[in-house]
Order: C-alpha cells, then structure tokens, then sequence
C-alpha cells in the first residue's frame, strides 16, 4: 500500500465522519518478553534470549444509511508474535449495494462453495492471508440467478515448512474469476497468472526446490480452472457436490492436468446424526494460493492431540472422513469422528486406510494418515457439573526427505466446569502417549530411530462472576530414545491474570513458561516456537 493511497483512505475516513453511519471499532494489543526455545541439540535446549514481541492490530468497520460499508485493518508489529513486521495499513476494503448490483473493491476475502477453488481469508494465528486486492461484483438478476466476477493483484507468500518463523516463498497473482449461482447451483472459470521470483525468498524446504525445478531468476505460472457445486435432498438426506478441472503449467516446464473433488452426505439415523466427507485432490507440483478446500478431518481443541495435526498435502491426497453424534438427554451426549487419507497410489482400496495403516515399505509413499476420536459430555448434579471425557488416536507417516516419520499418539481429553452460583471453576486434564519412529534408507535397507513421550497437562480457572479469572497452567514431559535407560524430562507453567474491565473490553496478563508446537487452521499449519520465564500482555477492547 503506497502512501497516497493511506492518504486518500484516511481522507475518506474523516468525510465519512460528516454522514449518518454506524461504526465499530475493536483493538487487540500483544507485548511479551522472554526465552525463545528454538529447539535441543543432543537434548539441550537452544535458546534464543531476545525474543519478544509487541504487536497491535485495530480493526475500524463504518456502516452508512446510504448502503457503504467500510472495513479497514491498522497493524504495528515491531515484531509480530508470529511473522514479518508491519507498520501501517494492513488490509482494507469498500463494499456498496445498490439495488441488484454489490461491489467490493479492497482486499477481497470471499467464498465460492466449498472453497476448492477460491476461498481467501485471513488469520493472524498463523500469519495467513491469501487475500487478493481488486473488485468483487454481485449482480442479482432474480431471487434464483446471480452473477458474479473478481479481478485483482496479490503478493501472496507463505511457508514451505510450518517450522518457519517467516515466509520463504511467494508468488505474484493476477486472477480472474467469472461466474453464475441458479438456486443450489454455482459454476466458476478462474484464470490465475502467477511469477515466482527465486532471487527474492530464501528456499527452506529443499525438498520442495528439487521437485519444482526452482532455480534462479523469474517463472510464470498460468492457471485455468472451471468450478461447480451442486446441493441436493433427496429422502431428508443432504448432498454436496463440487468438483474442479484445472489445466496448468509447472516451473520445471510441464503443462499438466488436475483435479479437485469434494462431497459429503448427511442425514439423521435413528436420532443419530450421521455425516461423510469425502475429498480427492490432485494438483501435482501446484501451489495453491486463492483455494482452501475442506481438509476433511478433525481439527482438535485439545492441547495435546491438536500438536499432532495432519499438514495436508493439497497435490496429492484421498481422504475420508464419518462424523456421528446424538442428544440422548442433558446428561449424555455422544460424539464420534472417523478420518482417513493418504497419497494416490493406482490399485488400492479406501478401506485398507479405515481398517488399518499398514506402515510396510509398499506404502510409504503413500503417506497414510488415520485418527479416531470419541467423547460423551453431559450434565451432572442437578446441571451444576458439565463433563467431556474424550480418546483420541492418532497414526500418521509422514514423508521427509530422506527419512520417513511414523508418528502414533493416545490423548485422552477431558473437560469439568461446576458452577458456584455466580462462579465457577474450570478443569482440563489431559494426558498422551506418543511415539516417534524415524525410517532411514541406507544400503537398500531401512534404519529405524524410535522417540517415545509421555505428556501431562492441566489448565485450572476460577471465574469470578465472570468479571475476572485466575488460571495455572501446567505441562510435562517425558521422553526418551530407544535403548536410552534414562529418560529426559522437561516441565512447562505458569498463572494468567484476567479482567474484564467492561462488556467489550478484556485484560490479560501470564507469566510462566508455554510449550511451542504446531498451530493449524483450515489445514494452513505453523509451529509457534516455545515460551519460557516471560511475560505476556494482551488486551483486547471492542467499542
């Protein structure tokens, strides 16, 4: 965003302030300081003692009468908690109806079906945008038929490894999006241009350089990808479909064909509500900028079980996933989650993945992953105590470079709120089982390396009338290499402080120490790094 354009959008703000709208404001500031840990060499920690952090992000919405809608986004991070700093204009964007037509001219964050082909948001967790600056049109012909279109510009960059503290790899997009929506029915054409500037990032992932072809210099990418969705009910069960047909270019210089297929079912079995996903994605060597599909599995709540997330291959994966859940009464509720995925491999069975994840040497390639989840919530004495006990495993062999990883992990979960009239106390424990087995290749033969952790949580929080709470967090670990008679053991706590000084407004301060690892939304992963004898401050504030 260059200067004059601040200028004219500050410009626009202040004249704004002459008309009839609505406004809301909210600010969320950061500031901590500590011991970064990095990681362990031979099971010492490395540390880095700078880190700190001093991050503020104000989100500032106007509303008018008039049909102008006006949302902006101001960020000064000096650094960030996580990523590049920035300070100035994050993000805008003006949206105005008129009679049929809507225009949105900004920063586009929109949603076409399920996302397979255009689905950009934003998330300051992970330091995810994949937004692209242009318009947006909606025109609506009836209540039944509508057409839409988008033209725009982005820098998009992103990490080829989510162990990355910064971006290391980015792509300059042009896109054109054309399309009609009739009823339960969308098609979309999307044309993307995209030049990757080898000079500009510094190449992380090795792996993902030997694949490409990534040299030095500039490589132009074009992308054509016709998209549609259909809804169906038919007999009180839900059905969606989408599908898309890419042809696209590779910067090794292949012109190749891809596919992208989403569908689920839902429907109600004897009180029980039954859902299935199913995904098949095939881009190979493509990197998806404006598209986040359905991942197709479950993201986790759990401290412990949500480290584990699957990182999702979007060139290459078949997954499965059933959903059952039912109310049986206010003191029992059952929920349970089947997922299944694994690489494209000609011949093989989707039920070979849901009965068991053969880790033998014909199916490393195939990157198999499976997780099953369980839990039953409720209410006890006399609604006072609110319980969730969950079981979680998760199996998952992941392929490096060089090595493959074979990673299986037991968590069990469990929640406990009891109500003290206006009060209340709040209860996580957790605890999980994990091993970590390392497949080398050497002389045509495998060497395996085998890590096994056990892990402790607790998170404890007094509510006062919910004006104020007291939390203690606390975390061990124990863990230890094969044929290693002692075992390490390493321990992570701390207290946070918070107030809610109004409605809108929420104090908090820790101190202590936090485990890092990997933080996942939408299937987009990062590895936050670790915490330890700091402090964090946060405040957040909607007016």
């Amino acid at each position: 965003m260059t200067q004059n354009n601040i200028c004219r959008i500050v410009c626009l703000l202040f004249i704004s302030t002459l008309l009839s709208f609505d406004y809301n404001l909210s600010l969320e500031s950061k500031y901590g300081q500590g011991i970064q840990i990095l990681g362990y060499d031979s099971n010492d920690p490395i540390i880095d003692s700078t880190y700190k952090y001093n991050e503020h992000i104000l989100d500032l919405n106007l509303n008018f009468d008039s049909g102008l809608y006006i949302n902006t986004q101001f960020e000064y991070s000096k650094p960030p908690v996580f990523g590049k700093e920035l300070m100035g204009l994050n993000s805008f964007y003006l949206e105005y109806e008129l009679d049929k037509f809507k225009f949105k001219f900004g920063d586009i964050y929109t949603l076409y079906g399920r996302g397979l082909s255009v689905n950009m948001f934003q998330d300051q967790v992970i330091d995810y945008n994949n937004s692209i600056r242009g318009l947006e049109f909606n025109y609506y012909l009836n209540d039944d038929i509508a057409l839409f279109g988008i033209a725009g510009v982005s820098d998009f960059e992103f990490r080829t490894l989510p162990s990355e503290r910064e971006t290391d790899l980015g792509l300059s997009n042009k896109a054109f999006v054309g399309g009609i929506e009739f009823r339960d029915f969308h098609y979309l054409y999307l044309y993307q241009e995209s030049i990757i500037d080898y000079d500009r990032y510094s190449f992380s992932n090795y792996a993902l350089i030997d694949n490409l072809g990534l040299n030095s210099g500039k490589d132009t990418l074009y992308t054509g990808e016709h998209n549609f969705s259909i809804s169906l009910n038919f007999f009180e069960t839900d059905i969606y479909i989408e599908d898309s047909q890419s042809k696209y270019n590779t910067a090794n210089g292949k012109d190749l064909c891809g596919s992208k297929l989403y569908g689920s079912i839902y429907r109600d079995i004897f009180g029980f509500g039954v859902t299935y996903e199913y995904k098949n994605y095939f881009m190979y060597d493509y990197i998806p900028t404006l598209s986040n599909p359905p991942i197709v599995y479950r993201e986790s709540n759990s401290s412990l079980a949500a480290r584990n997330s699957h990182v999702i291959d979007w060139s290459d994966e078949i997954g499965h996933q059933l959903d059952i859940n039912r109310y049986f009464n206010d003191k029992f509720s059952l929920e349970m989650n089947l997922s299944v995925s694994y690489k494209h491999k000609k011949g093989t069975d989707f039920f070979d993945g849901i009965n068991s994840v053969q880790f033998s040497k014909n199916i490393y390639s195939r990157s198999p992953f499976r997780q099953f989840y369980i839990a039953m919530s409720g209410w006890l004495a006399n609604n006072k105590l609110y319980y969730k006990i969950g079981y979680d495993s998760f199996d998952e062999l992941r392929d490096k470079v060089f090595q493959y990883n074979h990673i299986n992990a037991i968590t069990f979960p469990t929640l406990f709120t009891y109500t003290l009239g206006e009060h209340s106390i709040t209860a996580y424990i957790e605890k999980q089982t994990k091993s970590d087995k390392y497949f080398m290749i050497a002389n045509h033969s495998l060497v395996s390396i085998l890590k096994e952790y056990e892990d402790r949580y607790l998170s404890l929080t007094f509510n006062y009338k919910g004006k104020a709470s007291l939390s203690y967090f606390f975390e061990d670990e124990y863990y230890s290499w094969k044929n290693v008679k002692d075992n390490e053991y390493s321990k992570w706590q701390g207290i946070d402080v918070s107030f809610n000084m109004n409605s809108t407004t929420q104090l908090s301060l820790f101190y202590g120490s936090q485990k890092g690892g990997l933080v996942c939304a939408n299937g987009v992963c990062a590895d936050q790094p670790g915490f330890d004898d700091g402090m964090k401050l946060t405040l957040r504030s909607l007016f």
